[in-house]
């Protein structure tokens, strides 16, 4: 008898990436929070240590909003919205 080939089929899960869509989010409201506390260190900053961390909080939380917009981005071109 001859081998049966294997087959992958993917599965695509709406409901599972929507809930990782709203998982993203819990990290991206917190994520605008910190860019405010950073900007605002930033501006009011008085020594260079203060600054350093401003920066690196307006930094990490831009990565991270950055990337939820980035993952919104595909999520519509794989849904085919314009």
């Amino acid at each position: 008898m001859p081998a049966v080939p294997d087959l992958i089929v993917p599965l695509v899960s709406k409901r599972r990436a929507r809930a990782q869509l709203f998982q993203k989010l819990q990290h991206v409201l917190p994520a605008g929070v910190l860019l405010m506390h950073g900007l605002d260190r930033l501006q009011t900053g008085a020594d260079a240590a203060s600054l350093v961390l401003g920066a690196a909080e307006a930094g990490a939380s831009a990565l991270v909003i950055a990337t939820f917009v980035r993952s919104l981005r595909r999520r519509r071109a794989a849904l085919g919205v314009n």
